[in-house]
Order: structure tokens, then sequence, then C-alpha cells
């Protein structure tokens, strides 16, 4: 049922669902991003969403295709997800619905989501063309050489100051009590004044100006408009029979990637191997870069630790490192990200152009200033931390499937299909990411809800100077399902198996390089033989660290990753910069149907409860009110009742509760009332269960749910007035299902009395789940209570100055004039300290260095 319309933190968990869906209007996203930009915790649960589907995008294919669904399959499971929430449903909760909603959304999104992060994320290989020349080379010459730990790279930077004979801080925070910090070293003297900058965006993304772009690297081919089912991104895909430049709202802002490319397609696919060292890779993506004249900031490099053969760069700004992230948000795009495999080739280059305009020069903290900051700063207003597990491996190895020019093959896949923004441009068709050429029309998904798992067959056409493609001679709707299976790869007289856990197959044109004795997993389908037959397209090995990282953007706060197991997380939040240099306003300023130290007398309304419970047994009971009815002054704000005097509230859950008061304070559209006493608008009623079944009427003039119960009675349901009388239907008319909720004395229609209905279900129980308190627990989640999560001695290894500016992923050129969103653009100075616990975790703290008076 229909939802109170306030904006709270449960609902903000609500929207972020909605958001992925790209279903919001612009007032949500307004009061989303506000929302966001003041709670830390529901920043946290954007970003471990976002992480998921970052997550998703990166490794679906490879890492867990053997969940990749079909969107046919992903539309008829949201299908039968919806209909069993409306038909089958047990126990549907009006408000705990709400404050559910997160764990059911995220089975959703591991549904639906994986169509949106394959479709819109992930850079889609290409047709072949006729006529095609073949790309210059990308790879540089290797010479022989160890491959030795990956080291920070600097290039065209300047050093930052000398360090100063200051005495060391040291001692505990107030946030981490359990916790001594001491310095490895002096800190760092810095400059009196550092400039401001401001990020200027780019025009919105054409598809002339995407095939302008693709052109200056190589693509002369066509132009597809991909939709966007999140944050209404702007999306062109440029595509020819060797790469693909996906964008992503800007010209300047995409991701290239090659596909089965020549002359050795094999090799360019090829993520097996030991790689060459990391000051190779640096030049390998140096020298590929130089002639596109995209480096046009001094920068330094640096290895993606959770990302194999990836090399960052970071630019720089008067010397000093631009920041995007704490710790390793690997849905963050940065600057310039270039990954090289193997055989020394480039396949993949993330970019993000970035302006960064001056703004002025302004005054900032020291390094012991900004520390006092993060030692007092309780409430994480001006600094963030991160807490990450000690740096491993990654071990990670993948091969997909190789096909030589006039190879016969039958191929198991899923088949897409892309329209062309010129119509006089082939359609391009690809199966598990192959070109395919001749009579796809029967084949072509008619839709991109239409994605088909289907066996082809034909011959592998093109040459090694122009890629290749399958000429299909004909295909089927596959009759075996594409698998996911898990084990040993062994030689058994010549033949390369998989042992695995209840069967054994023999591998179809497998690998060279893989040793015997390799734990695998491998995506394809088992065809028919003694052994069975495994017709793999794609195999993986070896382990990827995940560990925590959050970004901003325009959309909000992103990341995620890591827990109690591994001991990754992190919190915090920077204020926004004041640069008039007044002093912000403060709390009484505040505009708003009511102003601190107002009276509150006889407002009623309902109280709905939740208790948390968090890391160490730590808990608090959060009480929000919805007046009823509604303050028609106040209809975009929430409130939540706090103080001393709200023993036995917990009694009343879903139930009117009079309250008198005084407003304590108001945040980000939430008024906080400190209650001086309170008392039941109904004395003695209570969330009782009915059974019975409902019809529509027309009563007074409007159309209204009755539910006749089995005992005869007749009540309007309270939810059809609100809400409207079709949408606020349990199951089908005319089933016998279950209401709870109390009856509204003072209040009827058409002569019969009002239920206020709480909850519903085709499944009768005679249990009253709504007056039960909903429990939200978050205990296994360590910032909750990060104090208790910590102890021992962090050394803080490193400081420097940096300048912390947001990703710019999910902005759009409309950004610049959002009040909202525009005070995100500004780049500013921040202090990093960096250290690291005994046991080798890492230890991460970014603080703020504008003075009070320049942040709101």
């Amino acid at each position: 049922m229909k939802q109170s319309d306030k904006f709270t933190h449960i609902q903000a968990r609500h929207t972020l669902q909605l958001a992925l869906d790209g279903s919001l209007d612009d007032d949500q996203q307004k009061k989303l991003a506000q929302h966001l930009d003041a709670c830390a915790e529901c920043r946290l649960y954007a970003g471990q969403l976002t992480q998921l589907d970052r997550r998703l995008s990166h490794s679906l294919p490879s890492r867990w295709p053997q969940v990749k669904l079909s969107e046919t399959e992903s539309t008829s499971r949201l299908g039968d997800i919806l209909s069993q929430v409306q038909v089958e449903q047990v126990k549907i909760n009006h408000a705990s619905t709400t404050r559910n909603i997160g764990y059911v959304a995220l089975v959703i999104l591991l549904v639906a989501g994986l169509v949106w992060t394959i479709k819109t994320l992930i850079p889609l290989p290409r047709q072949v063309p006729a006529g095609v020349s073949s790309p210059v080379a990308t790879t540089a010459i290797l010479q022989t050489s160890p491959l030795p730990t990956p080291t920070l790279q600097m290039t065209q930077g300047e050093a930052l100051p000398a360090p100063t004979a200051n005495p060391l801080p040291s001692g505990s925070v107030n946030l981490f009590p359990n916790v001594v910090f001491t310095f490895a070293s002096e800190l760092p003297i810095s400059p009196e004044r550092m400039t401001v900058y401001r990020q200027q965006l780019s025009e919105p993304v054409s598809a002339d100006l995407a095939r302008q772009v693709a052109a200056q690297w190589g693509i002369n081919a066509g132009v597809y408009a991909s939709p966007s089912e999140g944050m209404g991104d702007i999306i062109f895909d440029a595509m020819d029979g060797a790469r693909s430049m996906r964008f992503l709202n800007f010209p300047d802002q995409f991701i290239y990637a090659v596909g089965y490319v020549s002359p050795d397609y094999g090799s360019a696919l090829m993520d097996s191997g030991p790689l060459p060292s990391f000051e190779n890779q640096v030049a390998i993506a140096t020298n590929f870069l130089e002639p596109l004249g995209i480096l046009d900031l001094p920068y330094r490099t640096m290895p993606l630790e959770t990302e194999r053969g990836m090399v960052a760069f970071i630019p720089l700004l008067d010397g000093y490192p631009v920041v995007q992230e704490i710790g390793v948000d690997r849905g963050n795009i940065g600057w310039i990200n270039v990954k090289v495999n193997t055989p020394g080739q480039v396949t993949m280059v993330q970019v993000s152009h970035h302006n960064f305009q001056p703004v002025g020069d302004y005054p900032i903290r020291s390094a012991q200033q900004a520390w006092d900051r993060f030692t007092n700063d309780l409430e994480l207003q001006h600094s963030r931390y991160a807490v990450l597990s000690p740096q491993g491996s990654n071990t990670y190895q993948a091969w997909v499937r190789k096909f030589e020019p006039g190879q016969q093959a039958d191929i198991y896949g899923w088949v897409n299909s892309y329209s062309p923004v010129d119509p006089s441009t082939p359609g391009l068709v690809l199966i598990n990411n192959l070109p395919v050429i001749g009579d796809t029309a029967a084949m072509s998904p008619v839709s991109r809800f239409d994605v088909r798992f289907v066996h082809a067959w034909g011959e592998i056409t093109g040459s090694n100077s122009d890629g290749i493609a399958l000429s299909l001679s004909g295909w089927e709707v596959s009759p075996l399902n594409d698998e996911y299976i898990t084990g040993t790869l062994t030689t058994q007289s010549g033949q390369t198996q998989l042992v695995a856990l209840d069967r054994t197959l023999t591998l179809l044109d497998p690998p060279m390089d893989i040793p015997d004795g390799t734990q695998v997993g491998i995506q394809g389908v088992v065809l028919a033989g003694d052994p069975e037959i495994l017709n793999w397209k794609f195999i993986e090995t070896g382990q990827i660290p995940i560990t925590y990282g959050a970004s901003n953007s325009c959309g909000g706060g992103g990341g995620g990753g890591g827990g109690l197991t591994d001991a990754n997380f992190g919190a915090g939040r920077f204020a926004s910069p004041n640069l008039t240099g007044q002093s912000a306003p403060i709390p009484t300023q505040v505009l708003g149907p009511y102003q601190p130290g107002a009276e509150i007398n006889a407002i009623s309304g309902r109280v709905f409860i939740t208790q948390h419970l968090y890391f160490a047994g730590a808990t608090s009971t959060e009480v929000i009110f919805t007046p009823d009815p509604p303050l028609e002054f106040a209809l975009d704000w929430s409130f939540s009742l706090v103080g001393d005097n709200l023993t036995g509230i917990e009694l009343f859950n879903y139930l009117p509760v009079r309250v008198w008061g005084q407003v304590d304070r108001l945040e980000e559209h939430l008024v906080y009332i400190n209650v001086a006493r309170y008392e039941p608008v109904y004395p003695g009623e209570q969330i009782q269960v009915w059974t019975g079944t409902e019809q529509i009427l027309t009563l007074d003039g409007k159309s209204v749910v009755l539910f006749t119960t089995s005992a005869g009675e007749s009540f309007v349901l309270k939810s059809s007035l609100d809400w409207g009388a079709d949408g606020n239907i349990i199951g089908r008319l005319g089933d016998l299902i279950e209401i709870e909720g109390y009856l509204i004395p003072d209040q009827s229609v058409g002569g019969y009395l009002v239920l206020q209905d709480t909850a519903g279900t085709v499944q009768p129980d005679g249990v009253a789940d709504s007056a039960q308190v909903n429990v939200w627990d978050h205990s296994q989640d360590p910032s909750t209570n990060p104090g208790a999560a910590l102890q021992g001695q962090v050394i803080i290894d490193t400081v420097e100055l940096a300048y912390d500016a947001i990703n710019l992923d999910h902005c759009q050129a409309s950004a610049a004039e959002d009040p909202d969103v525009s005070p995100r653009l500004y780049v500013q100075p921040i202090w990093v300290y960096t250290g690291h616990f005994d046991d080798g975790r890492r230890f991460i703290i970014q603080v703020q260095a504008l003075p009070d008076e320049y942040l709101k």
C-alpha cells in the first residue's frame, strides 16, 4: 500500500532504488540529493548500491556469468515478484514495506539490475563493416624486465613542501577512543593560502560529437543511442569491427575498449599470464595516450589494486593530487585509467576530462590544525575516514573463446541488437560480443527487454586486417541452459577436462596456457557425450581484492564494499564551501514550517517506530511522526520525535497520538520535536486483525474500497481515500484476505466507518505485525559504531595536501545551474593522512583544509 509522502531516512533508501530505474522526477532527485548531502548513513547505503551496480557491470559477464539473465528472464522474474507482491504477498506492511524496501530492492536489483549494468555501463564490441581498415597498432615494444612490486610514478609534478620540526601530534581522537595515533615523521609545512577551483562542465554529448571524438580515436563507424535506466544519463556507443567507445553524458567522458580486434584479437582480449612491470605499463599507456592529446594536465600514476593491469593517471593542480575518492572505489572513473594486458596492449581506456577553473585564493589550515579538526569532529561534518584490509595480490586471470577465419562455429550466447542513430547505417547484432552478419532480422531482439539466449551456427569470416565476425547460417532458441561451473582443470589422455563436484566435462578447444590443477570457473553449455562436452565461452581463476571505497558525483555519494569480515568500512562527509567568508546561517535562520524553539501544541498524527541495532550492542530508537491531517504549510517536511518523555511510545506504533513540545532543530526537511508529553488520540484503540473480502464502490461521489469482514461488518479502507481505490487492492477482488489496522470512530463515508489499514495479506495468520516495532539491524556494519569497532595503534606514515573533487560519472551539463548540485563542483584543498595498524590494515583520513568561515 501507499506509504507516507514524507522524505525520511527510510524513504531515501526507497528513492535510491527508484533512482536505479531512472524513475525519479526533478523534485525527487532534488530531495534525494539534499538528503544524501546531510545523511552519512544513507550515503553509505547509496554507496553500497552503487558499488553493487559497478561490481556487476565490471564482473557479471566474466566473474559471475552464471547469473547473467536475459532481459526476457529479468522481465519475467520481475513480473513474478510484482505479482507475488500484489496477489500472494505475505504481510504487506505499509510502513515496514518502506523500511524494508532496501532488502527487497536488492533482490530486484540482482534481477533487473543485471540488464542495466551490462547494457549501460560496459563498452560493447562491434560489427565488422565492409572496408574498415586495420586500426593503428597500439602496442609498445617491451624489453625483458623483472616484475617488481608496483610503485608510484610522478610525472611533471611539483614536490610538496619540506617537513618542519613542529611537535608531532599523538594520542586518540574522539571518534576512536580506543585507537592511539602516532606519526612516523614531522608534519609537512603548507602554504598559507591555496587556490580553490571549480569544475567547468562540457556541453552534452550528441551523436555528432560522439562520432567526431570516435574518429579521433580511429573509430569510423556507426553511432548507436543507448537507453539510460539510471539518473537520466545520455549514452551513445560508437563501434566498428575492432573497438568501441561508450560516451557518458559528455563528449569527453567515455570508455574505450577493444573487442574482436585485428591483427590478433585473441591477444587483445587476453587477460591471463604475467603482466609487464608497472613501469612498462605506464610507458605503454603514456605512449598510447600522448598522440591523442588528452594528457593536458600534470599528473602522477599509480596502479589500481582492484583492477588487473590498470594504470590510474592522477591529475595535479599546483603540484597537489586531485583526489576523487577515499579508499578504492571501483566505480570511479577518475581522470584517466588505462588497462594494459599481458602482451602489452592497451585494451581499455576510461576518460573523464576535468576542466578546473580557478575561483580564488583562500587561507587554509595547517596539517596540525586539520588534525585537530578531525580529532574533535564527532559528527564527521568536515572529515572522512576509511579502514581498509591489508593490500592483497590481484591474482585474477581470464580467457575468452578464440575463433579463426574460416572456422565453422557453433555458438551459444546472448543476443543484443543496436539501432544506429543514422538510419543509413546497418544495425548491429552481437552474440557473446561477437558481431553477427547475415540475415539476423528474426534473431534480433525486438526491444531492449527482449534479450535472447540462442544457439547460432555459421562460418567465422574476416581476416587479420579487418577483424572477425560470425557469418550466420542458422539459429534456434537454445535448448540448453547457460551454466557457470566451478572445478579443477586436468589433462587426461590429451584432453583438458573440468572436474566439477558432480561431473567431469571435456573442454571444447581449450586454451593451452592454463596449468593442470588450476581452480577455475567456466561459463558455457554442456553438450551430450561420454564424458559430456563443455562448449565454453569464458574461463576465470584467481581473486580480485575488494575493499572499501567511496566517491561523490552530481548524484550524491557512491561506493561501498567490505564489512566486518575484512574490516573494510568508512564514513564521513565534507561541508560545502562558503567562499564569501561570511558566517553560514545558524540553525535559527533555517527557513521551514517552524523555527527552533517554536511551541508544538496538541498536534495529532501517527507514529512509526524503528529500533536500530548497531555494532557492539549499541541501540537507538527512531520515532517518525506523520501529522494527520497533514499540515498544509509543511507538506514537504518530515517530523521526528525526540527527548526523554517518550517512554511507552512503542505501544502506539502505527497509531495516532497527540503531541506537545518544542521544536528542537531543523535539518534537511526534517523537524525534530522535543516532546514534553503525548497522549493517544483514541484511548484504548489497538491494531486489530480482520479477515474478509474487498469490493470497489462509489460512496459520496468517491471510488473507495469497501472491506467486509467474515463477521459481516463493512468498513471503508482509509488507504483508498488517500491514494485511490484501484491501486489499493490486496490480491483479487473477492479473495479472502486479512487486513490489519484500527477503526477511526469519528470518520465515516457513505454511512460506513473508516478503517485505517496498516497491513494486508492474502495469507491470513491472525498476527498484527504492524503493531510490532520495526527492527533495523546494522550490527554487522562496524561504521555504525566505529569507536567500538577499532582499537590498537595506528602509525600515520604520510601526510600530504591534496584537492578534493567529485567525479563526473552521473553529472550532466545542467548541474552547473542546479543550486543543489552546483556546490559539488567546487574543488577544495584537503589534508590526507595515510597510516596503518600493526596488523597491516590501512587507515586513511581526509580533512577539509578551508577554515570554518569558508565552509557551510
